[in-house]
């Protein structure tokens, strides 16, 4: 992680839910077991966590650096945590998820007590494919410019996981053809509710008008006159159902004649 900002110790508590909820994690057996083997595997590797540092005078610390500092002697210390949170059932999805998340880490890292000013985490919209499509913070009455400093780094973690999932749209490159084939599938549609028909169309050996929309289509002057308008976004006839179908759904249904 590329990030500066710095974590400062907390000079108080906000006695909320997750302050308890913390709290309550961290009084089980099973969190004392796995937090006693962490610190244990983190020693083992020669590091020395701030919390185990003679310099009681130091306030200041670099949360990402000391994260990648632990990745690089082989310990994901934000996978560990999430993992222990997944362990009590708190899923992503849980509103305060980045709140215990941090509770979690402040523990391992600096062997903080829970609650340490917080702010209400940013929170997620996600999109039906669950990937973040909106991103917003909550300001609390305790709020302070030092609260934002601290809480940066995952911040802008946060942010760049909203980033990557909006770079992840791709431009629909071929929108005005297929707006004025969907338009044009919608005209011979109404057409064909009207009695309309294009007798060119048979189908079944010869001797049925297909009502079909997408094969009355091609018998439109207009669906050729859409092809050579775009001839460098060839497409086959036989694709053309599906075509308008995508279309359709990535225009909600709506009827824009």
């Amino acid at each position: 992680m590329n990030i500066k900002s710095k974590y400062k110790k907390s000079s108080g508590f906000v006695y909320n839910k997750q302050f308890y909820l913390l709290r309550a994690i961290f009084d089980t057996k099973k969190f004392t077991k796995k937090f006693d083997s962490l610190i244990k595997n983190i020693e083992d590797t020669g590091y020395i966590l701030p919390a185990k540092k003679s310099d009681k005078s130091i306030q200041t610390y670099d949360t990402s650096i000391i994260i990648d500092e632990l990745l690089i002697k082989g310990v994901n210390i934000v996978e560990l945590s999430s993992n222990i949170l997944s362990d009590f059932g708190i899923k992503n999805s849980n509103e305060n998820y980045y709140d215990y998340l941090e509770g979690i880490l402040n523990k391992f890292l600096y062997n903080q007590s829970p609650s340490f000013e917080p702010y209400g985490f940013p929170n997620y919209k996600y999109d039906n494919e669950k990937n973040p499509k909106e991103l917003w913070i909550q300001i609390h009455p305790w709020t302070t410019k030092q609260t934002y400093d601290r809480y940066f780094p995952f911040i802008t973690i946060l942010k760049e996981k909203l980033e990557n999932s909006v770079h992840k749209i791709k431009p629909w490159e071929t929108f005005e053809r297929d707006l004025e084939l969907y338009r044009l599938y919608l005209k011979v549609k109404s057409n064909i509710a009207k009695g309309i028909l294009k007798k060119e169309a048979i189908v079944g050996g010869g001797s049925i008008i297909s009502k079909s929309p997408t094969i009355q289509l091609l018998y439109y002057s207009e669906y050729e006159t859409i092809r050579k308008k775009y001839p460098k976004q060839i497409f086959d006839d036989q694709n053309l159902a599906r075509l308008i179908s995508d279309t359709e759904k990535k225009l909600d249904n709506v009827e824009l004649l």
